[in-house]
């Protein structure tokens, strides 16, 4: 029986840009188009799984070939939403491959953003969000034989020894010890608990190179995306390393907010990030700006 393309076209057509690109998959599946300061972060954030069209030196080329990126951006600017919806679509472009690791300031924050993942790809309580990302990577289901938790979670692989989890969570001083990742996502790998002094500053740069760098496989990619805390918390880390790097300052050279006020939790009003640089300079220009000042 043919399908009434007038009725199901649309959910057709929806379905083959969500798998097509990430900018389309955040539109279609989680409702959220992308803002003007994100569409250098959603480009690159492809980059690290699909190879650009362009094939050249461009900014897009040495994530793909470094497979590497950080993203520095001030706090409220959807960091964390963009990384959710990322590995999401990420982990339904190869879920044979996706082995991916999700680290945060702490165990909790990574264990929540696990369960917004898992959420979004699998669910006992269907929401459009997951019926949208089942039209569109309809063969992906869970491995009911392995464990379905909140920090880590199997979907079925055709390997059904295989032992590393599609998603596992930590925080940045937690174990994914016996694990091999193909994927890192460092999400807000500081807050200010574990940012306060130069001590536990280098404690997080330990737990990256002893921990979680060393589950990563060869081939794999990460990505970092945060504010900026320090100057050598682990932004400032992986800026010495030379990673490709996406900074997002709140206000550009015409002192403007680069995301403009849409109501709430949405943007930033140019006269409230002033009144906060106003208020406290120093920490304006570090936190909102990406900019270390003496």
């Amino acid at each position: 029986m043919a399908l009434d393309i007038e009725e199901y076209g649309p959910l057709i057509r929806g379905a083959a840009g969500a798998r097509a690109g990430l900018a389309g998959y955040m539109s279609w599946v989680h409702g959220w188009e992308v803002r003007g300061h994100q569409r250098s972060w959603v480009e690159a954030l492809e980059a690290l799984i699909r190879k650009p069209e362009c094939d050249d030196d461009c900014f897009r080329c040495r994530v793909h070939r470094e497979k590497r990126l950080l993203i520095v951006a001030p706090p409220g600017f959807g960091k964390t939403d963009t990384l959710i919806e990322f590995v999401s679509w990420a982990i339904g472009q190869d879920p044979e491959a996706a082995a991916f690791g999700f680290f945060s300031y702490n165990d909790n924050i990574a264990t929540e953003r696990s369960m917004s993942v898992r959420d979004v790809v699998w669910s006992g309580e269907p929401t459009e969000q997951n019926e949208r990302y089942f039209l569109v990577f309809p063969h992906l289901k869970p491995a009911r034989d392995r464990p379905w938790s909140q920090e880590r979670w199997f979907l079925r692989r055709k390997d059904k020894g295989r032992k590393d989890p599609t998603l596992v969570a930590a925080g940045m001083t937690g174990s994914v010890n016996a694990r091999r990742i193909t994927g890192m996502v460092l999400d807000d790998p500081h807050n200010w608990e574990n940012s306060r002094t130069d001590y536990m500053r280098m404690q997080v740069r330990a737990s990256y190179n002893t921990t979680a760098r060393s589950r990563l496989t060869a081939d794999g990619w990460q990505v970092c995306i945060t504010t900026r805390w320090a100057e050598n918390d682990l932004g400032g880390y992986f800026m010495e390393l030379g990673w490709p790097t996406l900074r997002t300052p709140a206000l550009d050279e015409n002192g403007e907010s680069v995301w403009p006020y849409e109501g709430p939790n949405l943007g930033y009003r140019t006269a409230d990030l002033v009144k906060l640089r106003d208020e406290d300079p120093r920490s304006f220009m570090l936190m909102y700006q990406g900019s270390v000042v003496a």
